[in-house]
């Protein structure tokens, strides 16, 4: 695992990394410069890697909480399939619990472990999201997350392969079990 606080685009970030990583979290600022040159340059450097994040109010690096910066966390697992599904909240008629039984049947696979949701923090209601999530799902699977955030603005928020419609994806790693 490697973890970095950036706080703007000349951190010297992601060069001491030595493993390639399956997943990169990225928790952005909304007040962050230049955040498409920023996920443009991490998605070229890590081409198989997933990367997954939102826009937060806050980033947080162990036990110390930023503003207007990104907090990074690489990752490689040994015995874990990693995902990403995505799931447009117009092709399900803006209705959240619809969006989390529409992924709970995208993710409907033997072995399924653990499922971790980010979602825009506007427009979908995060508990009936989950609601839908639990209702396609063995109750052994477990679920966390959250919503997108932009501060105190309740303006825009985002998911991180997208930064230009922020109000229609949600989006899902998944795990299974490999023995």
């Amino acid at each position: 695992m490697y973890q970095k606080f950036i706080t703007s685009e000349t951190d010297n970030y992601l060069t001491d990394l030595d493993f390639g990583p399956d997943i990169i979290f990225t928790f952005i600022s909304p007040q962050y410069p230049d955040k498409e040159f920023f996920l443009d340059n991490i998605t070229k450097r890590f081409l198989d890697a997933i990367v997954f994040g939102c826009s937060t109010s806050g980033e947080i690096i162990s036990s110390h909480v930023f503003d207007k910066s990104v907090a990074l966390t690489a990752v490689h697992f040994k015995n874990t399939e990693v995902k990403l599904v995505e799931v447009d909240q117009e092709s399900v008629s803006e209705d959240s619990f619809k969006a989390g039984q529409e992924i709970s049947k995208k993710l409907a696979k033997e072995k399924l472990k653990h499922i971790m949701v980010l979602s825009d923090g506007l427009y979908i209601n995060g508990a009936v999201l989950v609601r839908g999530l639990h209702d396609g799902l063995p109750p052994e699977v477990s679920i966390t997350g959250g919503l997108g955030a932009d501060g105190a603005d309740f303006n825009s928020t985002f998911n991180l392969d997208i930064l230009n419609d922020y109000s229609i994806f949600t989006y899902i790693i998944y795990t299974y079990e490999n023995y």
